[in-house]
This record gives structure tokens, C-alpha cells and sequence, in this order.
């Protein structure tokens, strides 16, 4: 059998050689189908369905307030709050607190450079279940006021700014001006919330701010125990929920927990969107395929004699359709390995494109699970395109095929049908994609269209953030800022500096309750809420925002009025 395949490629090898412009065409071809199927399902493997690097991922969850009111489906926690939930629930291992904080790397030698870390609760790695490649994670009194100055590293950061050095592990590094000593370096591929963070600080928080219960900062992470499953775990919570809400009716009014799966968060409403994507690449295929049967069923009117006459010396059905089928078979290999190639460039591409929600979550790469979806879609695509030309070649009859060749050059009555079948299809195939393409063009349009309310033609940004160490006092941070704003205003080809906390457009921002005076004042929890940002006088002439009515800012608009 292994021989009679040998020949059988050899033959159509040969075979393809002999018509190297149709052979050319069908494998660009397949190599676009096939290319574009493997980028997207690079994204989609890499979002959807591969686990996140946790131990036993499917039991690590995410809790959430809600009922905040305004539309709110979910909120992060209020401290006190964490740590009533931390001390009240039965169906976890464990729960622990992360939040995202800038922070500068100074006193190394190297330029000053600033970095993403994450704060955690003690218990965020035990909880993660990834154990750290050198030295150990924090300590459970590591996350107290005065025992919090050590730092767990990413493994990017310990290779470009450490060069891999095995001796970092109990070191002392500067972060913000204070010294922090190293406890481990965590292993490659590991991340945490994403793929930004490149250290690890505890979070200890002072008396004061972990009884607060108004502000809502905390994102809380869990780890189910075994045999727990998300609706128990939601209904323990949500009666942790009902108590609080009685206990503390000014805060807590309406308020409860939502647990999530981590996975199910990460992705959040990509997953449609996703899918979407990846049945319209699929299309695609489809299309190349039935382009590729076209040809072969052109090229096989012009092997039909050949075919026949094989067929009246004896030839098996079974042969002649094998030897079409690894013709087919060779055809989409190659095809494949080039769409392959140019997956990886498309890969590359696409993590560029990618929104920053998907690229924090996976690093989307061409590997051995793309390499064997690839290879799969190459055989389908060969059965699929390859089958159709095997399987007519096999039904005809020597004489009747002898006497068609010499009245018709057509191909016969069934390869016409056949072909308009296929034509019908792509045609069919085309139109749902190019309206689905004009579709997302025209909304496109439309978004690009929307009135943002600034002008940002000609804008730059920057973000930096100041070590509280060096400035802890509003007025150090205020002087700081003016004095930044006066030498950038001063530089050539500047109009005009301005700074806001969270930049327009952006999901960032804090939000705070009002009431109206005159008006009787509800609970906290019934109070309206104002999403709102810090800004500097020159900021909307900067911006080019107009003004409606009254004025802007000014110098006189300072902490005293």
C-alpha cells in the first residue's frame, strides 16, 4: 500500500508539473484560504479556547459587585467588603485582591525606566496555583503595613533588565525611590491580569482605606474548592451579599456578589465577535475550494481521453481515483505550508491590530495546536476540492467518454452541471461577504464620523506617574506638574499643554456620588453617580474643546476656591 502511494505522488507530481500555470493558480489559491483560516484561528485558539496558565484555570473565578445602579452589570469591590467575603465564605480555598499600579525602576545602572505592576493580596499566588521558576512568592504577613517591601519579578523583566541573572533572588531593587528586595522570578509564559504586568508588589492596606467601604477599586480573585460549581458559589455569596446590605444599609443598599468564571472575563463579549470572524474566514475557504474544483474539473476534461483510455487498458476506478486524490492531497499540502508561512506574517500583523482587551490575554502565535489544525483543514480542503473531479473521473464509462471527447471538447453534461453548481455557489458565497464586508465599512464610516467633541489633529500624549515617596504632598505633585507643563509649553512648535488624569475616549476614570442641596438626600447607594477626570486649565484649548457658556479654568481655580 505504502508503495503504491509513492507512485501515486510521484505520478502527480509530475502531473502538476506538467501544468505549471494551473498548478501556480490553484496553490496561491489555497495558500489564501488556508493562510487566512490559520491566522484567525492563531486569535481564536489563543482567546477562546486555550486555558489560561493557571493551576485547575476552570476553578479560578473572578467576584464582582453589582447593583450599583446606572446600568452597572458589574463593579469592583469595596475593601471592607473584600474582607467580609474573605472571612465569611465557605465554598473557596482562598480570596485575595489585585489592582494595576505604574511604577518607576531606578538605581541599577541602567536608565530609569517605568513599569506595570500589580498589587496583590498575599494569597493572589496560592490561589493562581504557578510556582515561581526562582525563589518563592509572598509570605501571608507579607501584605501587612511594614513587611510589604519585597517584589516578585516577571520573567521579561528579569531577562532584559537582569540578563537572566540566576543571583537576583534576594537583591534589593529601587520602585519608586524605596527599596524592595526580590523574593522570586516567576516562570516564562506566565501571566497576571496581563500580559503588561511585569512584577508583583503585596498590597498593604492601612487600617483606614481597608474599612472603606464607598470606594469601589478592588478586583477580586478566587479559587473555587473541589466540587464546588459557579452556582453554589453564587448563592453563598449572594447571601453574604443580603447581610452586608442590612448590616450597612448607607453603603451597602441593594448591593451584592456575582462570581465568574476568570476565563469567561477575560474574553468578555469577544467571543461572538470572534466566531463571527472565523465563519467568515471560513467562507472564504470554501470559495478557494470551489475555485480550485473548477480548475481541476477543467483540467480534467482536458485528462479525459487520457482517462478513458486508462480505464479500457484495465486501469481499477479505485486507482484512477486515488491517484487524483493524492494529486489533490499534494496540491493542499503545499498550499497549506504556504498559507502556514503566510499565517506567521499575518499573526504578527494581527497582534499589532489586535484591541487591547485581546492582546492582553494571550499572546496569539502560530504553534503545534495551530500546525495541526492547519494540517487538518489541508486534508478536508483535498477531499473537498479533489473529491468532486475523483469521483466523476471514476463513473465514466470508456466508450461513451471516448465518443463525448471526440464530438465535445465541453467536458461532458455532468462536468457542466457540476461547474455551474460550483459557480452558483462562490457567486452565492461572494455576495454574503461582500454585504457583511460593507456592512462593517459603512459603521466604519459611521464611528469615524461621530462628533468626539475635541479636535485631535496635531495632538501628542504621554502618561507618567510620580513616586509617592518624593511626593507625597499635594503641593510637591502640584508644583511638580506646573513646572512640567511651564518647560513644555516653552518648547519649539508647542501651541499649547495640557493634562488630564484619564485620557477622553478611554475606559479609565473615577466615578463619585452627589447630591443637590435644597433636595432631601437618600442613601449613598441611591445617590446619582458622575463619572469625572481631573484636568489643567490649558487643557481644553489644548484639546480644541469649545466653550458653550461661561469659562474655562483658570490660574485663581486652586485648592482654596
Amino acid at each position: 500500500m505504502i508503495d503504491h502511494l509513492f507512485k501515486d505522488a510521484r505520478y502527480g507530481i509530475r502531473s502538476l508539473l506538467k501544468r505549471p500555470g494551473a498548478t501556480l493558480v490553484a496553490l496561491v489559491t489555497l495558500a489564501l484560504g488556508i493562510g487566512v483560516n490559520t491566522a484567525i484561528f492563531s486569535a481564536v485558539d489563543s482567546i477562546l479556547l486555550r486555558p489560561l496558565p493557571f493551576k485547575d484555570p476552570e476553578r479560578v473565578v473572578s467576584i464582582w459587585e453589582r447593583g450599583l445602579g446606572q446600568g452597572v452589570s458589574q463593579n469592583e469591590v469595596a475593601p471592607a467588603n473584600f474582607f467580609d467575603l474573605r472571612n465569611q465564605t465557605r465554598g473557596f480555598e482562598a480570596i485575595g485582591a489585585h489592582g494595576t499600579q505604574d511604577v518607576n525602576l531606578t538605581g541599577d545602572g541602567a536608565e530609569p525606566e517605568r513599569l506595570t505592576a500589580e498589587l496583590v493580596t498575599a494569597d493572589v499566588f496560592s490561589i493562581l496555583g504557578v510556582e515561581p521558576a526562582l525563589g518563592r512568592t509572598f509570605l501571608t504577613n507579607e501584605d501587612q503595613v511594614g513587611q510589604e517591601h519585597v517584589v516578585v519579578l516577571g520573567d521579561a523583566l528579569w531577562r532584559r533588565r537582569f540578563n537572566r541573572d540566576p543571583s537576583i533572588v534576594n537583591r534589593s531593587i529601587t520602585l519608586n525611590g524605596e527599596p524592595f528586595t526580590v523574593v522570586g522570578v516567576m516562570p516564562r509564559g506566565f501571566f497576571f491580569p496581563q500580559r503588561e504586568t511585569e512584577l508583583w508588589i503585596p498590597w498593604a492596606m492601612e487600617p483606614e482605606q481597608a474599612a472603606g467601604r464607598g470606594d469601589h477599586y478592588l478586583h477580586v480573585v478566587a479559587r473555587l474548592r473541589a466540587g464546588t460549581t459557579l452556582k453554589q458559589a453564587n448563592a453563598e455569596v449572594d447571601g453574604i451579599g443580603g447581610r452586608l446590605a442590612t448590616e450597612y444599609p448607607k453603603t451597602n443598599e441593594g448591593l451584592t456578589f456575582i462570581v465568574n468564571s476568570t476565563h469567561q472575563d477575560y474574553v468578555g463579549n469577544l467571543r461572538l465577535p470572534m466566531l463571527i470572524l472565523f465563519a467568515a474566514v471560513g467562507l472564504v475557504l470554501l470559495i478557494a475550494c470551489a475555485n480550485v474544483a473548477n480548475l481541476l474539473l477543467a483540467q480534467a476534461t482536458v485528462r479525459r481521453r487520457e482517462i478513458a483510455i486508462r480505464f479500457a487498458l484495465g486501469a481499477r476506478r479505485w486507482t484512477i481515483v486515488r491517484q487524483l486524490l493524492v494529486e489533490s492531497l499534494l496540491l493542499a499540502t503545499v498550499g497549506g505550508l504556504l498559507g502556514v508561512l503566510g499565517a506567521v506574517w499575518g499573526v504578527a500583523a494581527l497582534s499589532k491590530l489586535l484591541p487591547e482587551s485581546l492582546s492582553r490575554l494571550q499572546n496569539v502565535s502560530v504553534d503545534a495546536r495551530v500546525f495541526v489544525f492547519t494540517l487538518g483543514v489541508s486534508v478536508l480542503t483535498a477531499i473537498v476540492f479533489g473529491g468532486v473531479p475523483a469521483l466523476l473521473a471514476a463513473r465514466a464509462k470508456p466508450g461513451e467518454t471516448l465518443s463525448d471527447v471526440a464530438r465535445d471538447t465541453g467536458g461532458g453534461t455532468s462536468g457542466r452541471h457540476v461547474r455551474r453548481v460550483l459557480i452558483v455557489s462562490e457567486v452565492a458565497l461572494a455576495v454574503v461577504l461582500l454585504v457583511g464586508a460593507g456592512l462593517l465599512i459603512r459603521s466604519f464610516q459611521l464611528l469615524r464620523q461621530v462628533e468626539t467633541g475635541f479636535s485631535a489633529d496635531n495632538l501628542l500624549t504621554m502618561k507618567m506617574v510620580l513616586p509617592m515617596p518624593k511626593y507625597r504632598t499635594p503641593e510637591a505633585r502640584r508644583a511638580f506638574y506646573d513646572e512640567m507643563l511651564r518647560r513644555v509649553g516653552e518648547l519649539p512648535g508647542i501651541e499649547s499643554a495640557g493634562m488630564i488624569t484619564f485620557l477622553p475616549l478611554s475606559f479609565n476614570g473615577m466615578n463619585f456620588s452627589f447630591s443637590v442641596e435644597g433636595q432631601t438626600q437618600p442613601s449613598d447607594m441611591k445617590l446619582p453617580f458622575a463619572l469625572y477626570r481631573v484636568v489643567s486649565p490649558e487643557y481644553f484649548r489644548t484639546m480644541g474643546i469649545p466653550l458653550q457658556r461661561g469659562r474655562f479654568f483658570d490660574a485663581h481655580d486652586n485648592a482654596d476656591s
